[in-house]
């Protein structure tokens, strides 16, 4: 199997549907459609042959693992939602939840872009050693715990729209920013009021 394409009007890709535990998968390729807005855990777990993944403009949501250790997975592209929704907080962009581990382990993951995500769970890029540049986008809320540790980026812009940062998630682990052994240099945007704890 070299291709999976996804149905026209499948809302969400069901969690474990290629899920591969010994990184031997011959999946080159996915195709996801315009409406689907979920991806589920491990729904490509090892597939380690796919190279690249769009994200079309009503992704709303990268469950758990969903493309941990896919060790050829060079690219990742969000392509964000234009509509604007009303909440209690005032108008805003569709969210983006990239949840815990989601792109853990993609060691050859080089280009990431992200367009309305406000939240990035802890572990997201850990491991990604050849991610040498991160472009958070400013909506960001929420940046979890070791989310770039053991990447290549070595400066890294916090947007003045992240006010919350995961803490310790145990004794061996860390901040958000924890583990990034590249790292040199932090820049907190033009606004921001409060640098979050555990940062």
């Amino acid at each position: 199997l070299e291709e999976v394409v996804f149905a026209e009007g499948m809302k969400r890709i069901p969690g474990y549907i290629c899920y591969n535990h010994k990184n031997n998968s011959t999946l080159k390729k996915v195709v996801i459609p315009d409406s689907v807005t979920e991806i589920g855990r491990y729904a490509f777990y090892d597939c380690g042959g796919i190279t690249e993944i769009n994200f079309k403009e009503k992704i709303r949501e990268i469950n758990d693992y969903a493309f941990e250790n896919c060790t050829g997975l060079e690219s990742i592209t969000f392509n964000g939602d234009k509509k604007l929704i009303e909440t209690a907080s005032g108008i805003k962009m569709y969210s983006v939840y990239i949840r815990t581990s989601a792109f853990e382990n993609c060691t050859k993951l080089k280009n990431v872009q992200l367009k309305n995500v406000e939240y990035i769970e802890d572990r997201v890029f850990r491991n990604c050693k050849s991610l040498e540049k991160l472009i958070l986008p400013e909506g960001l809320e929420y940046i979890g715990s070791e989310c770039i540790a053991g990447t290549g980026i070595s400066k890294i812009e916090i947007p003045s729209s992240v006010t919350k940062c995961e803490g310790p998630l145990g004794r061996e682990s860390d901040g958000a920013l924890g583990g990034a052994l590249n790292l040199e240099e932090v820049v907190f945007a033009e606004g921001m009021k409060r640098i979050p704890g555990y940062i």
